[in-house]
């Protein structure tokens, strides 16, 4: 409805029913040039036929408009073109006419070029700057219908004035009750996305009047209003049931996109109704089996986010969901496939089918490209919360992620490598612009980002830069102040799977922790924090006694709290630093033995669940020197023996390769199931003899302790420098061997002899000689072989096989070794020096001998089982000793070439 004055329209008043019925009466008072000049534009304007006439015709023109017709003007045309025009410099012109003329304008007219910025999502400096400084002169003449629109214009266009805002929160606090629920709706979810001074305040009055005027407001603007809260973090308890309320009883019949704002909110503050949930389920279940059209992807995706941040479970939903998505992909936003996967990842619902879909959606349709910062960060943390290892996505992530590190938040650097690092998925190339691009970053980096950051670096084994780690480090040591237990826990971790030394920070740390007024005192430690910080102080070898004694008294009061394998970690660094007496561990074991022993442990206590093989074998290997002194000792043993070793040496002695049982596939399976990957030196002495291989005594050689500390470019100690020499938890690539081999057969004349100095293989030859090594798809345990003089049998290789024990072991220096060896029966055959014959291998004969500064694992000890098993009148002998026990010869080796 208009004004009209003898007969002509002069401005616009407020639609009835708001600002004019309710006294606020805008007083613009037009000349009669210039009511007779505004109806004659008017007249112009809607006369021209389509946009171009009608851009033709501002340009002549826009330069005599006064503030009011300016505005007037801008709104019809938005109304008219919409967007169609919003980048042609005509236009703009009429813009800027608008903030030129604003200091003259009223507040509808302001009113009206706001709401047509905010419709064509044009951002115009000016003319937001102008009407800024005009509003607040304004504000007493603008009913709420105005205020709303302003609100939303500047919510719309990110618009955020201080000034402005302020003026805005103070007049809406004051007029409050005069207005309607749709624009209370309205400014309270401007509000929550501008920052806006005071919004504490604005919100808390808001919010009363939504509860106490609740029976007004329609379920849409009632999830209006929630959201808005939520969005701000406020749960407000009386809102939330109102809501859930009204939807429950109208579920039916209810609108599909203020329900989906409903659910979204109830996930942001954390709010769970059962019986809302359901019904929303119920709901959402029938819409999608209708047509799966029926409900948009962004709903759909928010729902099942919201879900999962509330824990809300429905296989047969998700499933639904999951297959809506699988059914069209490109339906859904790339933040709404973001918000689907991380849903259905905070569930744990891993669905295959799901992901391998979304993964080849990802990659071979090329929409990975479209994925930003977030939702490249997050398609990598649902891969990691469900364990989906995708090499190729993953890399496809990676990829696409190292031209927007830049724009990367703190958290997301740190998710981002922490995901990868749970997946065991080593980026190479990300990992050097990560290094490259956080340490400037640091300060906006939380403890919590940096702890997650070196963490994802230590699962990966990231060892491309020793400084950069120290860096990190070291920042986080000066914010300790900051630091949860877990934030200094889990670098530990990462500085020893990493094998960093960095003596300063395992100080400083200690230091923090045993101070009498520490922040963090060990008491507030976790048992898992605990036992990853002193187990890490062990493998790194710093020693602090402080630390170490307030350790064990932890660990004496609360015991029972420690999961096996972290109480396994505890006694294991406390007894090979040296510490403990024989009361403290017999008191421990005392503690321990019932549990272990129970066959379906019960109770309330974290270490009342199944004991694992390595939960007995690390404190039994950790504690054996004490053996006879500890009473508890032998019922551990005997739980370890009867559960594991004893069934293992069963079934290596009943190992028969030649006769092709057990199958090479279930060979590898039998070996994984029991979990272990070494059993300590004794132990595995007593699985070698049970198999008819001697361990000899060790004895240094000096052509293997050249190879480890030589002055020689190709040494150990040239290429990995103190990494080497402080770690007493070895990678494999440190461990090599030295062979001595001397071997005769009954039908071949010549000797083989010699010796080898035996590196550990590389990843590059696992498409070669590794490949055979761990083929688990192998059906045989013979390689068929091109030779000639196979006198009417086909010759053969026996094959060595490893086992996945933790990781592939197909490049430990053991099987290397015994592969080599049979290598240089077939180089004899090849060279005619040797021939074959169908008994060949059985009936090799001679002494095999290894020297291996560390104790075989498990799958080694089965190579050195086929090894014998394939020729049984073959002597081998193994030498090996604790890796301490090495490590300490090398570096006293080291610091003796230095004085």
């Amino acid at each position: 409805m208009y004004r009209h004055v003898g007969g002509q329209q002069t401005f616009y008043p407020p639609p009835r029913g708001s600002e004019e019925v309710r006294g606020f009466r805008p007083e613009v008072q037009l000349s009669e040039g210039e009511r007779q000049s505004l109806q004659s534009f008017i007249q112009r304007f809607d006369a021209c036929a389509g946009l171009e006439a009608t851009l033709q015709l501002l340009q002549r023109e826009v330069h005599s408009f006064f503030g009011f017709q300016a505005c007037k003007v801008l709104q019809r045309f938005t109304k008219k073109f919409g967007a169609a025009g919003s980048k042609d410099n005509r236009l703009h012109l009429l813009l800027g006419r608008c903030a030129a003329a604003m200091s003259t304008a009223d507040g509808i007219s302001l009113g009206r070029a706001l709401w047509s910025l905010g419709r064509l999502h044009l951002r115009h400096e000016a003319l937001l700057q102008a009407a800024a400084a005009r509003l607040p002169e304004l504000l007493d003449t603008c009913g709420p219908i105005t205020i709303a629109t302003v609100w939303h214009a500047f919510e719309v266009l990110q618009f955020e004035d201080a000034k402005c805002l302020e003026a805005l929160v103070q007049d809406m606090e004051k007029r409050l009750w005069e207005c309607d629920p749709p624009e209370v709706s309205i400014v309270l979810h401007a509000a929550a996305q501008l920052a806006v001074p005071k919004r504490e305040g604005l919100f808390e009055k808001l919010l009363e009047y939504v509860r106490q005027r609740s029976g007004r407001f329609s379920a849409r603007h009632l999830a209006v209003c929630l959201h808005a809260a939520a969005k701000v973090g406020l749960r407000d308890e009386a809102l939330c049931q109102m809501v859930t309320d009204r939807f429950r009883a109208h579920i039916a019949d209810t609108d599909a996109l203020a329900l989906t704002s409903a659910v979204y909110a109830c996930g942001l503050v954390a709010y769970f109704q059962p019986d809302f949930f359901e019904s929303v389920a119920a709901w959402l279940l029938r819409q999608l089996r209708l047509d799966h059209r029926r409900i948009e992807s962004q709903q759909i995706s928010n729902m099942v986010y919201s879900f999962g941040k509330l824990g809300f479970k429905s296989e047969q939903l998700l499933m639904a969901c999951a297959q809506n998505a699988m059914q069209e992909f490109w339906r859904f936003k790339p933040q709404e496939l973001d918000n689907l996967t991380y849903g259905m990842a905070l569930l744990k619902w891993r669905h295959e089918p799901y992901l391998n879909a979304l993964a080849q959606h990802l990659v071979e349709g090329g929409r990975v490209r479209q994925l930003d910062c977030q939702s490249l960060v997050s398609m990598a943390y649902s891969s990691a919360l469900l364990g989906y290892a995708n090499p190729v996505m993953l890399r496809a992530l990676g990829d696409q992620a190292i031209p927007k590190l830049l724009r990367f938040k703190a958290e997301e650097f740190s998710i981002m490598v922490y995901s990868l690092g749970v997946l065991n998925f080593r980026h190479h190339d990300l990992l050097a612009h990560v290094v490259q691009l956080v340490p400037a970053a640091l300060p906006k980096f939380t403890t919590q980002n940096m702890s997650n950051l070196l963490h994802g670096l230590g699962l990966v084994s990231f060892d491309r830069d020793d400084d950069f780690v120290r860096h990190v480090c070291d920042h986080l040591s000066s914010r300790f102040d900051q630091a949860t237990a877990q934030d200094i826990a889990n670098p530990i971790t990462a500085l020893m799977r990493m094998c960093i030394p960095h003596e300063r920070f395992f100080r400083q740390v200690a230091a923090y922790i045993t101070a009498p007024s520490s922040r963090l005192p060990l008491k507030d430690f976790t048992p898992q924090e605990i036992a990853n910080t002193i187990y890490g102080f062990d493998a790194l070898q710093v020693f602090d006694v402080t630390l170490f004694e307030q350790t064990q008294r932890e660990i004496s009061k609360r015991v029972e709290e420690f999961i096996p394998q972290e109480a396994a970690n505890v006694l294991w660094a406390v007894a090979k630093q040296g510490l403990g007496s024989v009361d403290f561990f017999e008191e421990l074991l005392r503690r321990m033995a019932p549990f272990a022993e129970a066959q379906r442990p019960s109770g309330p206590q974290r270490m009342a669940v199944e004991w694992g093989a390595e939960d007995l074998e690390k404190p039994l290997a950790a504690l054996r020197p004490w053996r006879h002194q500890l009473p508890s000792y032998e019922r551990l043993d005997r739980v370890f023996r009867t559960r594991f070793l004893s069934k293992i040496a069963q079934f290596l002695m009943s190992l028969s390769p030649a006769s092709n049982m057990p199958l090479p596939s279930q060979y590898q399976k039998d070996f994984a199931a029991w979990d272990l990957y070494q059993v300590g030196p004794d132990y595995t002495e007593e699985l070698l003899r049970g198999v008819g291989v001697l361990r000899h005594p060790w004895r240094t050689d000096q052509e293997l302790l050249r190879h480890y500390v030589g002055n020689e470019p190709d040494s150990l100690l040239s290429r990995y420098g103190e990494k080497l020499l402080i770690s007493v938890l070895p990678a494999a690539r440190w461990v090599s061997s030295r062979l001595f081999f001397r071997l005769a057969s009954p039908s071949n004349s010549e000797l083989l002899e010699g010796a080898l100095l035996v590196e550990p293989a590389h990843p590059k030859e696992d498409d070669e000689a590794n490949q055979r090594r761990f083929g688990a798809s192998a059906t045989s345990w013979r390689e068929e072989l091109e030779l000639s003089g196979g006198n009417g049998h086909a010759p053969f290789r026996p094959v060595l096989l490893s086992t996945f024990l933790g990781n592939w072991r197909h490049r430990h220096t053991e099987v290397v070794a015994l592969d080599l060896l049979v290598d240089r029966v077939l180089q004899a055959l090849q060279q005619r020096s040797w021939r074959w014959h169908p008994r060949l291998w059985e009936d090799l004969e001679g002494e095999v001998e290894l020297l291996v500064p560390h104790t075989p694992c498990l799958s080694c000890v089965g190579a050195f089982t086929q090894l014998k098993r394939w020729a049984p009148r073959l002597r081998i002998a193994v030498l090996y000793q604790d890796w301490r026990d090495w490590r300490k010869l090398l570096r006293d080796t080291v610091a003796q070439r230095a004085t």
